[in-house]
């Protein structure tokens, strides 16, 4: 997802806004274009399941907590905690569909012949209104919505998680885990199955019948103490694993313009569902978020904090076509793989002081 809390405010510069999420800054990209498809961003690491609560901080006070970076905004997660009190387990079962609603325009091809000649040829209005040549009939199709060439299945989701929390005296928890997996609605034609085995002399593997899925292991331990009476400490750690393999767009823009006639191709303007989805996109993603935080009261007056984290993300972008199979245009085959590493390093400190009943925060 792209999200905007202050608008565009420049057309060469990142609009989004910061992603903390336990004190800790989040490497927040969206999903964008990469390799041989798209890649999903790590604003989708973030399980809905382990969200305690969520503010959204904007205007001058962004800038004042968080920096001129905060200039878009921030998005501020607190996660689940542990509460004093006998373990409590909570699980959580989630299955649907995943389907494709839109509703996608015909496309039309008007045949026609030169009035000069009297060739058969393709007769739009403009040259209709010249008089060069006449439009003899009008045929459509969409093979994006044809029954017997659409793309589109039904797809499923699966969810299964688990939460354990409580605590003992001075010590509180918090245990996740959640697995998820998903097959979009992309899958290709029985036919087109048919004709790509014959082209490549092999059964389709999955992951060009369904050329969109995910496989997704989320891990969280969220862990506070008192050390005493004045001081408090937490600890934070989390764990996201992904495989997703996510397409591009040419299949819609293949069938949104299509020919408007059925040909060798059926109608796609850049080709079938089974040369297209030949080209594999796959994205491995590992990524690890870690704070601790320290409160603590040396004196009844004083009160300080300390927040230490790390965000660590690497990426994996695997893109293959094998050779003689893919788009007509290119099948040579080809390989792309790409590694990227983010570390971020977050660091907070404050203080504050009581004095006449007066409250003075100094941030650091």
């Amino acid at each position: 997802p792209r999200i905007r809390i202050r608008g565009t405010g420049s057309l060469s510069v990142n609009n989004d806004p910061l992603l903390v999420i336990d004190g800790v800054r989040v490497e927040n990209s969206t999903a964008a274009a990469g390799g041989l498809g798209q890649t999903t961003g790590r604003l989708n690491d973030v399980s809905l399941e382990e969200i305690e609560s969520i503010e959204i901080v904007k205007g001058p006070s962004a800038a004042t907590l968080y920096g001129t970076d905060a200039a878009n905004g921030v998005i501020v997660i607190r996660t689940k905690q542990g509460r004093v009190g006998a373990a409590r387990m909570n699980v959580h079962l989630e299955t649907g569909t995943v389907q494709q609603r839109t509703q996608f325009p015909d496309n039309y091809f008007s045949w026609g012949h030169n009035t000069q000649t009297g060739a058969v040829q393709q007769c739009v209005i403009r040259q209709a209104a010249a008089q060069t040549c006449a439009i003899d009939s009008l045929t459509t199709m969409n093979p994006l919505m044809n029954d017997e060439t659409s793309p589109f299945s039904l797809g499923n989701h699966r969810q299964i998680g688990a939460q354990l929390s409580g605590g003992t005296g001075p010590l509180t928890y918090m245990l996740s885990g959640e697995l998820a997996t998903e097959v979009g609605y992309l899958e290709m034609p029985k036919e087109e199955r048919i004709r790509a085995e014959e082209l490549s002399g092999r059964i389709t593997p999955a992951e060009q019948r369904w050329p969109n899925r995910q496989h997704k292991l989320n891990l969280r331990s969220n862990e506070a103490a008192k050390l005493g009476q004045n001081n408090d400490i937490s600890v934070s750690l989390g764990m996201v694993k992904s495989n997703t393999s996510t397409p591009g767009n040419v299949i819609f823009q293949s069938g949104i313009w299509g020919l408007g006639h059925p040909d060798a191709t059926n109608g796609w303007r850049y080709g079938p569902p089974g040369d297209i989805f030949a080209v594999r996109n796959i994205e491995n993603v590992t990524h690890y978020l870690g704070s601790t935080s320290l409160i603590s009261r040396p004196l009844g007056w004083l009160s300080t904090r300390a927040t230490i984290g790390l965000d660590f993300s690497s990426t994996f972008l695997d893109g293959q076509q094998r050779a003689g199979e893919g788009p007509a245009t290119r099948r040579d085959g080809r390989r792309t793989n790409s590694r990227a590493a983010i570390a971020l390093y977050s660091a907070d400190l404050g203080a504050s002081a009581a004095a006449n009943n007066l409250n003075q925060a100094v941030h650091v």
